[in-house]
């Protein structure tokens, strides 16, 4: 497929402004897409998560980092990564990110 797969460095916990306390999680990938979702009160995009999905080397699956951020003073952002083994376990659990990096279910495949 032609991916080159780098080292990448992403922070996962929670944080606020002054306050971090993340940390540091490496692993090999390729980025293949990015999601902004937008899930503000009253439409003032004031919180959203952040989906951004990565491929992983030797066929071993994917790597998804959720970010769900806030606006709001007093409210906490977190951070999250999570493996991900198939393409049938990602259109499952994250089909809009599926959809947006054109990965199909293997069983959508088959209907056809």
């Amino acid at each position: 497929m032609g991916d080159e797969f780098n080292e990448i460095v992403v922070k996962v916990g929670s944080y606020r402004p002054n306050v971090d306390y993340r940390q540091s999680k490496k692993f090999q990938g390729v980025k293949l897409t990015r999601l902004e979702t937008n899930e503000g009160a009253n439409s003032r995009n004031d919180r959203g998560i952040n989906y951004s999905l990565y491929k992983r080397p030797e066929n071993r699956g994917y790597f998804v980092l959720v970010e769900a951020w806030s606006c709001w003073e007093g409210e906490s952002n977190h951070d999250d990564l999570f493996a991900v083994a198939t393409d049938q376990e990602l259109v499952e659990k994250y089909s809009a990110l599926a959809n947006e990096a054109g990965i199909d279910s293997p069983e959508d495949l088959d209907a056809e």
